[in-house]
Formats: structure tokens, C-alpha cells, sequence
């Protein structure tokens, strides 16, 4: 029955696929280029082989996960400093764009019980992640939902529970999945405030190796001297963790929860985790990383694409790790204001030097976080009583808006919570004229 749906659904799309094989090769040279350093979703070279040789044409959950990866790409308004994708196929095209995340989508059957391939998972995340990357809020959440529903029927978040006869490229493409759609989740628990879905204790997959992909084949690993890229990566998703726990800690403590008639949730606030120990293991890791992460890169596009993926998780370590340390300082109570204030400012201050030396794909997620930490702050430094700190405030307002306001699709991503914050700006334009 699962065979002649298969084959019943390759036959509605192999014309489409058939006249897109130029569009989706040009699609996954940009995926590979700007996407994969923070989404390795793919063993590249396993992976291209398999879409060179037009296996997606007769495999199902193939298909799935390379339409996903195509969707992605056209979600994101893609521009790199020395290298612009403005003439990406599609990207000029809702019909083309939304062509391939329907073809995704479809691609997933929704018996779960016929839905057991890694690709089924994969293209699941990719298309949650295209969503975010579009700003169609209600979408990610959805095939986030997707994601987590087909992850519990597997037992995905155990590698216990993964089939036993799996190879080292596949165990690896699970772990890199895992780890991507987990941070995606904390995103969105952080910034939209979603229900976590899985939490720390009961995510049992290791992270990835930290190897380049030609050094992983189906049955072995080639370990090397020089550090990997994946080390830069893997500690990104551990800022990330850190960073969405000192987040959520921060609005539970201030949450109405904590006031109301569940008072003696108070008296355990102790489990929820400590801003300055967060800030202070962060920073000892950081001190402990390879100095090639440690660098300031001036800019993550070179000819050498390999010190280009270790350019980028770079500026992506010195970014999160300021996020976090913003997260502690406006999360703090304490009487000094003025020096939030300057945190607020040296964040703003780094995200725009850093802004044209990231892909996109790279700025979306950070960009969302500092948009989810500035609102923390906002929501709770008012009343202000000085002229002097109104306008501070609408300096930091005014300077995210403009941060965000560089791409389309940014501003999709932050128009709810720029509404609140613009009629935080006229309040504060009344207040100084009172």
C-alpha cells in the first residue's frame, strides 16, 4: 500500500521535478554555500551524490528533504558580502517560492506510521525552518509540531532507540538534525513563547563529531589534528541552550505565575538556572576554544571556503555569547539602569557591525534574540523618570527597529513585537512633552 503511494506521488510530481532539475541544482549550490554553516542538515557528499545521480526521482523521503531544502533557500532573502543571491530562481516568484514547500510538504505522508525515514524528519524541520526564515510564524510552529510528533513515534530524542544497523554518515545526520531543530525549538520558546518540547534531561543525542564531512564515511571516522568547524557549531548550539534558559528563567521570575496562587513555585525558584553562573561557564568555555574561533573576522566570505565555515561560526560565537551576556544584565534587578542601558547599546552596537558579514540565514536567528532580550528590557525598566532615560530608551528602540528594517524578511519576522514596542516609543514621545 506505502509502495503504490509512493509511486502514485512520484508520478504527480516527476514533471515538475523533471523541468526544475536546473532550478534545483542552482538551489542546493546555495544551500550548500550560505545555508549549511548553520543548518548541516545534509553529509554533503553522500547527499550530492545522491542528487546528482536523480535519485530523488523514484525516492519519496529523498524528495522531501531536497524540495525542503529548496524551500528554505527561496524562503530567505540571501545576500552576502561578495557574493548576492538576488537572482536565486523564484526569488522574485511567490508562486515558485511556495512551489517547493508545497512539494515538501506533500512529500510527507500523513499516515506517521509510513513517515518512519530520516528524510520524512528532515524535511519536516527543513520546512519549520523555512517557515521561520519567511516569517509565516503559524507555519513553523506547525511543522515544528510535525517534527516533534513524528520524533516522539521514533523515539528520535534517544539514540538508544534508533535502529541498530544505521551507518556512521546517517547516525551523524540525525545528531546534526536533532541539535538544529532544538535550537529552533528554544527560539521559538524564547521569542513566540512556545511549550518546550523536549526537555534537557530527556534529550539523550550526543552532538555531532566534530569532522568535516569527507572525513565520515558509512563506516568509519578520520580523526584530525586541526580543529573542525563543527567545534565552532556545536559550542553555538551550547550558547543557544544557555541563552534561551536565561531568557525563559528571567520571564518566569517576573511571570504572574510566581504572584499568584501558585506562590510556593517561589521557594524553588533555585532550580532554574543561575544568569551569572550561565554568563561565567560560557565565558570559560569560550576562553578554552581554539583561537581560530576566538578571532574577529572581518568578514565570513573568502575564497577559501573552509576558513569561511570557521569565519562564520567566529562571528557567530562572539555575537551569541554577547547575547547572553546582555540576557544576565537586563535580566538583573538591581537599582543601576544606566547600565543596562549600555548593554542594550554595546549589543545593538555589535549586531550592526556584524550585520554584512553574516549570510542572512546566519543574522535571522541572533536577530530574533535580540529582539526577544531588548523586549525583556523594555517590558521591565519602565516608568522612567528622567528626560535624559526616555530618550535613551527611544534610542534603543528606534536603532533596533532600523536593525531589522534592512530585509523584508526581518521585518515580517518582528512586526508583533515591534507593535508593541513602537507604542512604547509614543508613550515615551508624550512623556517627554508633558
Amino acid at each position: 500500500m506505502g509502495y503504490a503511494h509512493d509511486v502514485a506521488f512520484l508520478d504527480t510530481w516527476h514533471s515538475f521535478a523533471l523541468a526544475s532539475v536546473e532550478t534545483i541544482d542552482r538551489l542546493l549550490h546555495a544551500y550548500i554555500e550560505a545555508f549549511y554553516p548553520i543548518y548541516p542538515l545534509f553529509h554533503w557528499p553522500s547527499f550530492h551524490e545522491r542528487v546528482r545521480n536523480r535519485d530523488f526521482f523514484t525516492d519519496r523521503g529523498l524528495f522531501a528533504s531536497v524540495m525542503g531544502a529548496c524551500a528554505l533557500v527561496q524562503a530567505q532573502e540571501l545576500t552576502t558580502v561578495g557574493h548576492v543571491f538576488s537572482a536565486l530562481p523564484g526569488s522574485s516568484s511567490g508562486r515558485k517560492t511556495e512551489i517547493h514547500f508545497l512539494a515538501a510538504s506533500d512529500a510527507i505522508p500523513r499516515d506517521l506510521s509510513s513517515a518512519h525515514s530520516l528524510h520524512y524528519l528532515r524535511a519536516s524541520g527543513l520546512l519549520a525552518l523555512a517557515a521561520l526564515h519567511s516569517g509565516q510564524t503559524t507555519a513553523m510552529h506547525e511543522y515544528l509540531g510535525r517534527f516533534w510528533t513524528l520524533s516522539s513515534a521514533y523515539g528520535f530524542a534517544d539514540e538508544s532507540q534508533w535502529p541498530q544497523d544505521i551507518t556512521l554518515v546517517e547516525r551523524e545526520e540525525r545528531r546534526r538534525l536533532f541539535w538544529s531543530i532544538y535550537s529552533l525549538d528554544m527560539l521559538a520558546v524564547t521569542v513566540y513563547g512556545k511549550t518546550t518540547s523536549v526537555e534537557d534531561a530527556n534529550a539523550h543525542v550526543k552532538y555531532p563529531q566534530e569532522l568535516d564531512d569527507p572525513l565520515i564515511t558509512d563506516h568509519s571516522y578520520v580523526f584530525s589534528a586541526e580543529p573542525s568547524w563543527f567545534k565552532g557549531w556545536t559550542f553555538v548550539v551550547d550558547l543557544t541552550r544557555a541563552l534561551a534558559k536565561n531568557v525563559v528563567h528571567h520571564r518566569r521570575r517576573n511571570h504572574s505565575v510566581y504572584s499568584g496562587g501558585l506562590s510556593c513555585l517561589r521557594e524553588h525558584t533555585s532550580i532554574l538556572p543561575n544568569s551569572d553562573g550561565l554568563v561565567v561557564n560560557a565565558m570559560a568555555c569560550y576562553h578554552q576554544m581554539p583561537p581560530q574561533f576566538k578571532r574577529d573576522a572581518s568578514r565570513a566570505t573568502t575564497a577559501d571556503f573552509e576558513a569561511t565555515l570557521i569565519d562564520i561560526q567566529a562571528i557567530r560565537i562572539r555575537v551569541s555569547v554577547q547575547l547572553l551576556c546582555a540576557s544576565a544584565c537586563l535580566g538583573h534587578n538591581g537599582p543601576d539602569i544606566d547600565a543596562k542601558f549600555d548593554c542594550a547599546e554595546e549589543l545593538l552596537s555589535l549586531i550592526q557591525g556584524v550585520d554584512n558579514q553574516l549570510p542572512r540565514v546566519a543574522m535571522t536567528p541572533l536577530a530574533h534574540y535580540m529582539v526577544a532580550i531588548v523586549q525583556e528590557f523594555t517590558n521591565n525598566v519602565e516608568p522612567l523618570t528622567t528626560a535624559s532615560l526616555r530618550q535613551r530608551m527611544r534610542s534603543v528602540l528606534e536603532r533596533m527597529e532600523v536593525l531589522v528594517s534592512g530585509s523584508e524578511t526581518l521585518r515580517r519576522h518582528v512586526t508583533e513585537l515591534l507593535r508593541g514596542q513602537q507604542s512604547s516609543i509614543q508613550r515615551l514621545n508624550v512623556a517627554s512633552h508633558e
